[in-house]
């Protein structure tokens, strides 16, 4: 069984379990990775290690889905009469991630298990003018994400501030669940 390792260097606890962390399979950004190599970091449990000699940590996404789970309804006019449109401005970003860890000589020493997070999280069309300005008294077009005070994103951007939290979430999951068995490990 062969990996692909992730770079960086930490100093490890004698008492603690020496782990490597191959890159997160289907993470094509390596923010999930980097996530992980922190939570395990931070952890008094665990120690990363950069290369193959060590247990390795093989995590894999198991499943990532996007929901809408909020709408907006406006009232537009559409050639001279009024009616509802709804648009969405609510997500929720799901992820499952099938994690083991694995030994030197490539033995299940734990796993498979399925963690699972989700992030919910609001936006605005940065596409449509209704969402980006209002006429204010003096009947003029004013822009309104200046007037947000940065606490609303577009789309894109409320969707990669999201995920930075979804993966620092699930990672820490994935370290608790193994500070659990902690115990149980071969050294």
């Amino acid at each position: 069984m062969g990996f692909l390792v992730s770079c960086g260097y930490q100093w490890q606890d004698a008492a603690s379990l020496s782990v490597c962390v191959p890159f997160v399979e289907g993470d094509s950004t390596g923010k999930l990775t980097n996530a992980l190599i922190a939570a395990i970091d931070r952890s008094p449990y665990f120690g990363y290690r950069n290369g193959t000699s060590h247990n390795a940590l093989s995590v894999r996404v198991q499943e990532k889905r996007t929901e809408i789970i909020g709408f907006q309804k406006k009232k537009e006019p559409i050639s001279g009469e009024i009616r509802s449109v709804t648009r969405p401005n609510e997500h929720r970003d799901q992820l499952t991630l099938e994690v083991r860890l694995v030994s030197p000589i490539g033995r299940l020493i734990w796993g498979p298990e399925y963690i699972e997070g989700f992030v919910d999280y609001d936006y605005f069309d940065e596409h449509s003018l209704q969402d980006t300005s209002f006429i204010d008294r003096d009947h003029k077009r004013q822009a309104s994400i200046t007037f947000s005070l940065g606490e609303l994103e577009g789309v894109f951007q409320a969707e990669q501030d999201a995920s930075i939290y979804l993966y620092e979430m699930i990672a820490q999951k994935i370290v608790d669940r193994l500070s659990l068995k902690y115990d149980r490990f071969p050294r």
